[in-house]
């Protein structure tokens, strides 16, 4: 069936100008003046152009993001990426270790709402408990310096089982942090109370 009988007909705010020389495309004209190709056996449920239907979207209260949310919703996601793709390139050091998200971190809303009042440029999302959930109650910013001592640590750490800047020394426990040795300890708890409050 020839396709010049598509011509001039309107569908929607569609009205087909011309049609293209691989017999699959015509162009179309939209009523806010864009024109665009369209495949024919599409025209009868494209009833807008692209630009018009973003435009709808965005109206119908599709959320709108500023700069700092972007740049949080895409940590978020990679911090996802992380414990959920087992493609990820560091998906051994999380999801593989069993790490996950806290269930009050299960949407990008609910993050961004305790994320955005703790940003500080430059900081970086670290784990207290190297061991433990990503979430609120063991997440907070540091400094690139500080999350890569941390992440030293718990690598220096090798049984897993010590918290974070305590290491075993003997018959007791040595707390440092930032390179500042803060003493010997009795027990592992108590030399990560030192590493906290230094």
């Amino acid at each position: 069936m020839s396709r010049e009988h598509y011509i001039d007909k309107r569908y929607g705010k569609l009205v087909v100008l011309s049609c293209e020389d691989d017999n699959k495309h015509c162009k179309v004209k939209c009523d806010c003046g864009e024109i665009e190709s369209k495949l024919y056996t599409k025209l009868p449920y494209r009833y807008q152009c692209r630009k018009c239907s973003y435009k709808e979207m965005g109206m119908k209260g599709r959320k709108k993001y500023d700069e700092l949310d972007n740049i949080l919703i895409g940590r978020y996601n990679a911090m996802i990426n992380r414990c959920t793709n087992k493609k990820h390139s560091n998906y051994h050091r999380y999801g593989g270790r069993g790490i996950k998200i806290d269930s009050s971190w299960d949407t990008k809303e609910k993050f961004l709402a305790w994320a955005k009042p703790r940003y500080v440029e430059g900081l970086e999302l670290d784990r207290i408990n190297n061991n433990g959930d990503y979430g609120p109650n063991n997440c907070r910013y540091v400094s690139h310096k500080e999350n890569c001592r941390n992440k030293t640590a718990a690598l220096a750490n090798k049984s897993n089982t010590l918290p974070i800047g305590v290491t075993y020394c003997g018959t007791r426990y040595k707390a440092q942090r930032s390179g500042n040795y803060l003493g010997l300890f009795d027990t592992p708890e108590e030399a990560h109370i030192a590493w906290e409050k230094a």
